[in-house]
């Protein structure tokens, strides 16, 4: 009996060891791997014959600039905010979320800006689907054009 669960053991062990490569799908599309799902996604250059069902990746329409809070200006405050959106079939920011840590006035003016972009939505098999994208949005205050003469 001992043997046996020491066999037992070890064959699972094993089949662990020897597990196959995971695979992803892209609504509902064939099995691919981490590397195809990845590049299918993110990489525009990635054949759209049909293969795989992707048709377009995701474009801007309409970008709409986003304006420096006054407030964070006045106080010197500058950065950088990397926000992710789910952009829905009908090519409007559905839901946003800042990633990492940014200065809550420029989040908020960079959030408020995104939510009024418009997207060509990406395409699979025809139709069209939602998508995660990624949009960093820098704020750095500028020199002034013409500074004021030194005087003494």
């Amino acid at each position: 009996m001992k043997t046996f669960l020491v066999l037992l053991m070890l064959s699972s062990v094993l089949a662990g060891c020897v597990t196959k490569p995971a695979r992803y799908s892209i609504g509902g599309s064939e099995s691919l791997t981490f590397e195809q799902a990845a590049a299918a996604l993110v990489d525009e250059s990635f054949p759209t014959d049909g293969k795989f069902g992707l048709d377009q990746p995701t474009r801007i329409l309409h970008a709409v600039p986003s304006s420096y809070p006054g407030e964070a200006r006045r106080a010197g405050i500058q950065g950088r905010v990397l926000v992710e959106m789910e952009v829905d079939e009908r090519g409007n920011v559905a839901r946003t979320t800042i990633i990492g840590e940014a200065p809550k006035l420029l989040a908020d003016a960079a959030v408020g800006a995104l939510t009024q972009w418009k997207f060509r939505p990406h395409t699979y098999r025809g139709a069209p689907v939602k998508v995660r994208l990624r949009q960093p949005i820098t704020f750095k205050l500028d020199p002034p054009d013409d500074p004021a003469p030194l005087t003494r």
